[in-house]
């Protein structure tokens, strides 16, 4: 992945620059047609996937199948970040509404770039915790609205 391109999404944009070269060298950039399916909600999936470009739907089943939508995350955005901390269940699935590019970094390369470099943990810590905080808004935005 280009160091530049790296540098304008968010969880890597204060890295300095030694480690974001880490980081991009680890990157492996794939794409996905539109309307593809590439995460189910509960297959074990570790990566981490910024979007480079496209727009992508997160969604979960309800139980009479219809789709409940979380988000729609456009090119910058990235999911599948708590996956590099816990045991890699997806908690959605991802749809791509667009053809979407994306850089993907698997949870073993993670935890190597970790091992020297824990700055970037935190990085990643404080963009779960604004993501959590919105997530709570949000439900408790529904509650009210129940």
């Amino acid at each position: 992945m280009d160091l530049e391109q790296l540098q304008r999404i968010d969880i890597f944009r204060s890295l300095d620059p030694s480690d974001a070269k880490l980081v991009a060298e680890r990157m492996e950039i794939i794409c996905y047609p539109r309307n593809s399916l590439m995460i189910h909600e509960g297959e074990e999936n570790s990566s981490l996937y910024v979007i480079l470009k496209g727009k992508v739907k997160i969604f979960l089943l309800d139980e009479t199948g219809q789709e409940v939508i979380l988000n729609y995350l456009h090119e910058g955005d990235h999911f599948g970040e708590v996956s590099l901390f816990d045991d890699g269940h997806r908690s959605a699935s991802v749809q791509t509404m667009d053809d979407c590019y994306f850089g993907t970094l698997q949870k073993e390369d993670f935890v190597q770039i970790m091992a020297t470099h824990p700055n970037l943990a935190m990085t990643m810590f404080k963009g779960m915790t604004r993501r959590l905080k919105d997530l709570s808004n949000n439900v408790r935005t529904l509650a009210a609205n129940w």
